[in-house]
């Protein structure tokens, strides 16, 4: 995954593109695990992450209820919840919207 991501952040250097990691950890139990791997990779290479479990935590949401009851896919309200907290993250960081062409 290290390498995708450097792979990414070339990518995004190479085109002027923005990058940022909306994170899903936390489901299964080992989110504080996979939120120090995950940064461990994105720290070094200057890419932001924004946590969602995190970000549902902080509005009284439950990390549950953004998947399905049987699988880790995502439910509606998960889709919904990964929405808005990219919105969010986007309104307070607006200078990666900016046309710099």
């Amino acid at each position: 995954m290290a390498w995708a991501l450097a792979e990414f952040r070339r990518r995004a250097d190479r085109d002027g593109a923005a990058l940022v990691v909306l994170a899903a950890h936390g489901f299964g139990g080992a989110g504080a695990r996979h939120s120090d791997i995950l940064a461990s990779m994105t720290g070094p290479l200057g890419i932001p992450v924004i946590s969602l479990q995190d970000w549902i935590a902080s509005r009284g949401g439950r990390i549950e209820d953004a998947r399905w009851p049987h699988d880790h896919h995502w439910s509606p309200q998960g889709h919904q919840w990964a929405a808005e907290a990219l919105l969010d993250w986007l309104g307070r960081h607006p200078d990666v919207c900016e046309d710099t062409a």
